[in-house]
């Protein structure tokens, strides 16, 4: 007879903390941040640069990767925005 056991693995890929930002104050979503919590270089966002309701910059928070990428995606609603921007972000950068 064989015998099953279960092995507990921790996760594959790192979990996301997902943050929405509001920056011009018009309370539509335009800047979204993904933080990986003890992983390194794995945070990475969009953001709408000019305010159209549609992120056009896909950004990675790392000093490996330098350049924005150009991309067209709506900007949720009816997620929870935070008042306070985080702090050490620049956020005009544009897309290549």
């Amino acid at each position: 007879m064989m015998g099953l056991s279960s092995c507990r693995r921790g996760p594959v890929g790192p979990r996301y903390v997902i943050t929405y930002y509001d920056r011009n104050g018009d309370g539509i979503v335009d800047l979204e941040l993904h933080r990986a919590p003890g992983w390194a270089d794995a945070d990475w966002g969009l953001s709408d640069s000019d305010f159209n309701q549609s992120y056009d910059i896909l950004f990675v928070v790392s000093p490996f990767v330098k350049n924005p990428i150009h991309v067209q995606v709506p900007v949720p609603f009816g997620v929870p925005i935070t008042k306070k921007l985080p702090e050490g972000f620049i956020f005009d950068a544009k897309p290549h």
